[in-house]
């Protein structure tokens, strides 16, 4: 009887076959595999016997199909190719089925525009894709795999976008990378330069040391080598399909529900989360990123809207006001209060109902050269994972402060703040965890942390002894200097400035 392991076999045998000898797009492979997967699940696993291709390919059976698809017809001629080819039918039975296949005429869509389903991927899919899950065969596909599906999924490059990189589109120092569709149009006001968020970081650390052992002359960033080491060129679409052959093995596969992962599928899944995440909101960043006659994004902002229609379906929709879209002119004068505030503090800042939780842990919003945005997010995921790690416990003086409800309550301070005026960043390693009065002290600059001893210190000095003293720190969570760095110096000036101050008023 025809199994599922059988059906396995030929399935990974034809993806092969489709890669190397028909060079078919991934994107094709991906779709002819969800046709022939829903046929042979359907219609002829524990069906039909092993090698009885009449059967298996007979009218009777392939009138059953019902899915409507111009990749249908396609997608079985081109499997009949592979059984031919590999010498599993012969040429005369290839012609029968195929007349067979051609005869049938129920899966044939009247329309005959594109209209098989959209994959997006689940965020559990993307977490293991990000994982250590993953199993690879060869030490090519280990470094180069990893960081082409973040620079496809994080930085929504197209895949001829990431084979035009070159080593100096990578900005190590400054964490940040070339955004490659602006320098195909210079003349568009898309951004110049990208940060780099954690993850894509390691990946490229732990790949350049590994092209470099390759000793390839060329300029490309991305490269690959055989499973002897051996340099096979710059990645190119061929090289691509072979390398995403990798996640199609079946211990990968089966981490992604079986989809066919391909670019535009990585690219496509950030763009909706971005938007579901952001309420819509991200579009404004993305068109900075990237022309708006992109494929992807319409696939994700279709699904996008069709995801809002269901979730307000029946219920009435708020009219903006005239206040609203028509907002009177503020003053632009501002009072001694308002210019303290924005000296340093995270007033600016906005809580969680604002945006949402959408930050993956990363410095993107915030380059120089990149987005500016009016707003920036206060209570961020980032934020509640730490509140979470030291259970609300203030780092600073150790106190747990309790609501009439019985909860806890503690909030995240950015020592470089998270606002438009400053350009801090919102991850880890510039936040700390403070109760509500230690957190109003350090917004004013009452307290500041010493860059190279991370000790914390008074404005003035020796009279808050209690508080004279290291932060409570959890293993692996750790400050970045450079925003002790920039805070400190703030504290340094205000810190002068006071003292002159009192010193006057003494005499």
């Amino acid at each position: 009887m025809f199994d599922s392991e059988e059906y396995q076999l030929l399935l990974d045998g034809f993806i092969e076959y489709a890669t190397e000898h028909l060079k078919l797009q991934l994107s094709t492979i991906s779709r002819y595999k969800v046709i022939l997967d829903d046929y042979f699940q359907s219609y002829v696993i524990n069906k039909c016997s092993v090698d009885d291709y009449d059967a298996i390919f007979s009218t009777e059976k392939l009138s059953l199909i019902t899915r409507k698809s111009n990749n249908v017809r396609p997608s079985l001629i081109k499997f009949l190719e592979f059984l031919r080819d590999e010498k599993l039918i012969d040429e005369n039975k290839y012609f029968q089925l195929e007349s067979n296949i051609k005869a049938t005429q129920t899966y044939v869509p009247e329309n005959p525009d594109r209209d098989d389903k959209i994959e997006f991927l689940t965020p559990n899919e993307i977490r293991r894709l990000f994982s250590d899950r993953l199993e690879f065969k060869h030490e090519y596909e280990e470094k180069t795999i990893p960081l082409y599906c973040a620079l496809s999924f994080f930085y929504m490059f197209k895949q001829k976008d990431i084979i035009k990189l070159e080593l100096s589109d990578i900005d190590l120092e400054n964490k940040r990378i070339k955004n490659v569709r602006k320098a195909n149009n210079p003349e568009s006001e898309l951004v110049e330069w990208l940060s780099l968020n954690q993850i894509t970081l390691d990946y490229i650390q732990e790949y350049l040391p590994y092209r470099g052992s390759l000793e390839f002359d060329g300029t490309e960033l991305l490269i690959m080598s055989n499973r002897d080491g051996d340099i096979i060129g710059p990645l190119d679409n061929e090289k691509i399909n072979r390398l995403f052959r990798c996640l199609h093995r079946r211990s990968n596969a089966l981490l992604f529900g079986n989809k066919g992962i391909h670019s535009e599928m990585l690219m496509r899944s950030m763009m909706l989360y971005i938007l579901l995440s952001t309420d819509g909101q991200g579009l404004y960043q993305m068109l900075l990123e990237q022309e708006m006659n992109n494929s992807a994004l319409e696939y994700a902002f279709n699904e996008y809207v069709s995801i809002v229609r269901a979730r307000n379906q029946n219920n009435i929709i708020e009219r903006y006001s005239i206040e609203d879209i028509l907002p009177n002119k503020k003053s632009t004068k501002q009072n001694k209060e308002d210019v303290i505030k924005g000296a340093y503090s995270e007033t600016n800042d906005i809580n969680e109902n604002d945006i949402g939780d959408y930050d993956m842990n990363n410095e993107r919003n915030l380059e120089q050269n990149k987005v500016s945005i009016q707003r920036m997010v206060r209570d961020s995921r980032i934020s509640r994972q730490l509140k979470d790690l030291y259970e609300d416990k203030c780092q600073l003086c150790n106190h747990k402060l309790r609501k009439s409800n019985g909860d806890y309550v503690s909030e995240g301070h950015h020592i470089k703040p998270y606002n438009r005026i400053h350009r801090g960043d919102d991850n880890s390693h510039n936040m700390i965890v403070l109760c509500p009065n230690c957190h109003t002290q350090f917004d004013d600059l009452y307290y500041a942390i010493h860059p190279d001893t991370e000790k914390v210190h008074c404005i003035f000095g020796e009279e808050e002894r209690y508080h004279l003293s290291s932060l409570t720190m959890h293993k692996g969570h750790h400050l970045n200097k450079k925003y002790l760095e920039y805070t400190w110096q703030l504290f340094e000036e205000k810190k002068s400035k006071t003292h002159r101050k009192i010193t006057i008023n003494k005499y």
